[in-house]
């Protein structure tokens, strides 16, 4: 992901190896009691005597051990796509830490608001890894365009792209996407920040440049039209909207998952793990 955030291979765990809600049985509440006992990681719940561990758990050891192996199994093949059936779609967040630089940030620009009356005429993707790129109806947007780039991302971060970014290309191009895709419009939701992309960029304090601060939706659909008249300067200012939307993302994906993660994983992260260590009763039923 972008520099606000540690790789998975530094000193600090992802959220993602703190996830328990993979696992078969375990929900917001079982998951929440693990980390109050001190068991916060992966690696924490296989070292775990049964005494700490929520009955519901603890009944379900061995499966649960080998859930975590295949996990750990798909990481390290940098094989994401599993997690996106693995966890809940309100926590598909979790991801993008160890998606690192192959998280892509993917936008399209249309003609209309539903295919096949519209077509796309922008798809737009940045990834540390790759920088921007910008594929254009009628010079290099195709299907296998469209397959390659989703094919090299290990993670998707959209707005409102599980309704329409994704759908649409998929329907359009035919391409089959089956990485998770963290949707920022959703994520923001869950944070009580509300309105578009431009909008959330602004109540963050991001800012587009005058250029292209009154595109939006619409005005792109008009660009499109002026450039198919013959009109170069409007491809410019529709590419330059597109590559905003996409490299806006990424700082917006770093703020939402330093919030998510303040609000879902740090208050429950016990003050002295070793505190946790006594005896938890047996009965509990997680």
């Amino acid at each position: 992901m972008g520099g606000a955030l540690l790789q998975a291979t530094g000193s600090v765990t992802s959220v993602l190896r703190r996830t328990f809600q993979i696992l078969s049985g375990v929900g917001e509440k079982t998951e929440q009691k693990l980390w109050q006992r001190g068991i916060t990681t992966w690696s924490d719940l296989r070292e775990a005597g049964d005494d700490r561990l929520p009955g519901r758990v603890q009944r379900r050891r061995e499966a649960h051990e080998d859930q975590l192996a295949m996990a750990e199994h798909h990481l390290a093949d940098d094989h994401t796509a599993p997690f996106d059936r693995w966890l809940p779609d309100r926590e598909i967040w979790r991801i993008l830490q160890e998606a690192g630089d192959r998280v892509m940030y993917l936008d399209i620009e249309t003609t209309g608001l539903s295919y096949p009356e519209g077509r796309a005429t922008v798809v737009g993707a940045h990834t540390d890894a790759e920088g921007t790129q910008l594929l254009v109806r009628g010079q290099d947007l195709s299907s296998r365009a469209v397959q390659d780039l989703i094919d090299d991302a290990a993670c998707l971060v959209t707005f409102n792209g599980r309704r329409f970014d994704v759908p649409w290309l998929e329907r359009e191009f035919d391409v089959s996407v089956d990485v998770p895709n963290v949707d920022l419009m959703y994520a923001f939701r869950r944070l009580d920040i509300t309105g578009g992309l431009k909008s959330i960029e602004k109540q963050l304090g991001l800012d587009r440049g005058e250029e292209i601060d009154d595109v939006g939706g619409y005005e792109a659909v008009k660009l499109w039209r002026r450039w198919e008249r013959g009109n170069h300067d409007a491809l410019e200012r529709l590419l330059t909207y597109n590559e905003a939307d996409v490299v806006n993302m990424q700082p917006l994906a770093d703020i939402a998952y330093e919030r998510l993660k303040a609000e879902v994983y740090d208050p429950h992260e016990p003050d002295d793990p070793q505190a946790q260590q006594a005896e938890i009763p047996v009965e509990d039923a997680g």
